[in-house]
């Protein structure tokens, strides 16, 4: 998803710095449209990543997950009479009512009236119930549990032997999704109903809930992370309608925070190339994107970075050099890549009260996009460095400015705060209390050669009980994920696995490891399977 940004970024600064060379105009619209092709289609990624990530073998489940998809989407239009002529018409005319005035409507499973344009989209061409990325979610865990649960399937009787195994897979999958989107028929207009009228509180809740709304999505959003549940807050706000939803200029609707401040910047761009104050103002009124975002930017980029520095200054002396290592790498990965787990997990568990105030002032980082105009929009500086000349051109360079003063005055806070705490209690952080980290132990952790690598994986698999112990290894951006089959077999010791693997953290979920790696977990990940042979 952050690439895909970058892609529309880059395509319209490309677009932009063009000037009249249609050949470069070109380059650019065909970038931004490779972005806008992942970002339009999540659903069906979500699917096929959640389908393959969730069962033993990863095409399988990916099929599986891409055939309960096409089937929940199926049935959740016809099943209503939604048509592609329907949607095309949803907001032209209601014939029901005889009345061009209303929206097109149609009835649910209760009666009652379901409005097409705000229930039903187009998927992968299949007209269905508008659940942007939760489809893609509910198929792609219904691909990869059919899959684990029937790949050796051998019930079938000698005459339909062949349908055994992994071809009853996908049978499977066929009977289980039809039931789920018969549920779905039910139910679905009811949570969307909800999700429509949320999305709607969160575009206004500047007025209703200024400061409050932000505040709270931000503090949430960091104390869900340990756990591993943050997702279940970012990904619908980002990119579903639980984000909201705007309609641009060319007609096409934006869904969730992200998405939405890439069409309205382009719009406000437009507007005042070509001097069209009215609309510009208007366009600026109606949406204010970006607040339950730059908050994030201003943590990555500066708060939690005041906190790696003081963590690096109360380290002991002969410990300093160690830790400055430590800090180093992972504060240029946040600020950068605005993945924050690397710093995040080096005091989470040692000194969670720290971590917990840490998690108040993030979310205060979002509160104030209520305060002063900060309509930004990025993950990462990378990111926000490439949507920078857009947001000039659309007229938000004082927006830069506020975002400038306000990480400024966070580091300050999050450093002044940490160093405190950090002394006022005699937390643990690395590098003093005990939390060493030995410069000269033969841990392979942050080293990028072969040799170390190899050392490392053979290390992961034994301290997870050896390789017939390990059931499933996956990760996310910045763990690695891995359920065993003996729980007592792996080594649960968090000092042991820092000292041997280099990791930043570990969660014990029983036959459930999340080893925290940061943005190397996935070359991890792929190392560990490739030495299992899967």
């Amino acid at each position: 998803m952050p690439a895909a940004g970058l892609l529309i970024s880059l395509g319209k600064l490309v677009a932009m710095l063009a000037g009249d060379v249609s050949i470069v105009i070109t380059i650019g619209t065909v970038m931004e449209q490779m972005g806008w092709g992942i970002i339009n289609n999540l659903n069906i990624l979500f699917a096929l990543a959640i389908g393959g990530s969730w069962a033993k073998d990863k095409a399988g489940g990916a099929f599986a997950a891409m055939v309960g998809f096409i089937i929940i989407a199926v049935i959740t239009g016809s099943a209503f009479g939604v048509t592609s002529d329907v949607l095309a018409n949803a907001n032209a005319t209601n014939p029901v009512a005889d009345n061009p005035e209303l929206p097109l409507t149609v009835n649910s499973v209760f009666g009652q009236p379901l409005a097409v344009s705000a229930y039903f989209t187009n998927a992968a061409g299949i007209p269905c119930l508008n659940m942007g990325v939760f489809i893609g979610i509910i198929s792609g865990f219904l691909g990869g549990v059919m899959y684990n649960k029937f790949y050796n399937f051998k019930g079938l009787p000698a005459v339909l032997t062949f349908f055994n195994g992994k071809r009853f897979v996908p049978i499977a999958t066929i009977g289980f999704s039809t039931l789920i989107a018969l549920v779905i028929c039910v139910f679905w207009p009811f949570a969307q109903t909800a999700i429509n009228n949320f999305g709607a509180w969160i575009v206004g809740s500047q007025d209703s809930a200024p400061f409050i709304a932000p505040f709270v999505y931000g503090t949430s959003e960091r104390l869900l992370l340990p756990f591993g549940l943050h997702h279940m807050l970012t990904i619908p706000l980002n990119y579903s309608s639980l984000g909201g939803s705007y309609t641009g200029l060319d007609g096409t609707t934006a869904m969730g925070q992200d998405p939405i401040w890439l069409a309205w910047v382009s719009d406000l761009g437009k507007a005042a190339s070509s001097g069209d104050w009215d609309t510009y103002n208007r366009i600026l009124a109606e949406q204010i994107p970006g607040r339950f975002k730059v908050g994030q930017v201003i943590g990555s980029s500066a708060m939690l970075i005041g906190f790696a520095v003081a963590i690096y200054k109360r380290a002991e002396i002969k410990h300093k050099k160690a830790v400055f290592s430590l800090i180093f790498s992972a504060a240029a990965a946040t600020i950068l890549t605005g993945v924050t787990e690397p710093i995040e997990f080096m005091f989470m568990f040692a000194a969670t009260p720290l971590y917990i105030v840490y998690a108040i002032i993030q979310g205060i980082c979002f509160g104030m996009a209520d305060v002063v105009p900060m309509r930004l929009s990025a993950f990462g500086d990378i990111e926000l460095a490439t949507r920078m000349p857009m947001g000039f051109q659309a007229g938000l360079w004082m927006d830069y400015v506020w975002f400038a003063i306000m990480c400024v005055i966070f580091f300050i806070v999050g450093y002044g705060v940490c160093y405190w705490l950090i002394g006022k209690f005699n937390f643990a952080t690395p590098g003093r209390n005990g939390n060493y980290i030995d410069s000269n132990d033969d841990s392979t952790g942050g080293k990028g050669n072969a040799a170390n690598a190899n050392a490392r994986t053979k290390d992961i698999i034994e301290l997870l009980g050896g390789a017939d112990n390990i059931d499933v290894v996956d990760n996310c951006m910045t763990r690695l994920r891995v359920t065993v089959k003996d729980p007592a077999k792996a080594e649960k010791s968090e000092e042991v696995w820092k000292i041997k693997t280099g990791s930043l953290g570990l969660i014990d979920k029983g036959a459930g490891f999340q080893i925290v790696y940061g943005p190397e977990a996935d070359s991890i990940a792929n190392d560990v399977n490739d030495a299992l042979g899967r």
